[in-house]
């Protein structure tokens, strides 16, 4: 998905519920979302296993990576800018427990970077692999 209108929460419900067996999704929309009253539903992805956040703006980041917006069960490859990354869990110092990382076993974030001390805490079979 790409687009330089900003996008409508509403129109990743009707995705998560139109496209249940979606795999992979790639956003690409450096704008802020519109409608941001996603507080109160979870969208779920039950079988999204990649997920393209490069270019996205922090909210796309924010509604994909937080269990509280989103539930994402298997979704094992990351691809993320570093400094969203570190926005998203404020320099890694927010619990790890709110972010759907439990199960990557790949991130990309486009340049190398050294890892926090407790980045194995929120990449726990990441971590194990390398």
């Amino acid at each position: 998905m790409k687009d330089t209108v900003p996008f409508k929460y509403e129109l990743f419900q009707r995705i998560s519920q139109d496209f249940p067996f979606l795999k992979y999704l790639y956003i690409t929309n450096g704008r802020a979302m519109k409608n941001k009253s996603y507080v109160s539903t979870l969208i779920t992805f039950h079988f999204l296993t990649f997920l393209h956040l490069d270019g996205a703006h922090d909210d796309y980041v924010a509604l994909y990576l937080l269990k509280k917006y989103a539930h994402l069960p298997r979704l094992s490859h990351l691809s993320i800018e570093r400094e969203s990354l570190k926005k998203i869990t404020k320099n890694f110092t927010i619990g790890s427990m709110y972010f759907n990382f439990s199960k990557l076993i790949t991130l990309d974030v486009g340049e190398s970077f050294v890892r926090p001390k407790n980045f194995h805490v929120y990449f726990p079979i990441l971590s194990m692999c390398q």
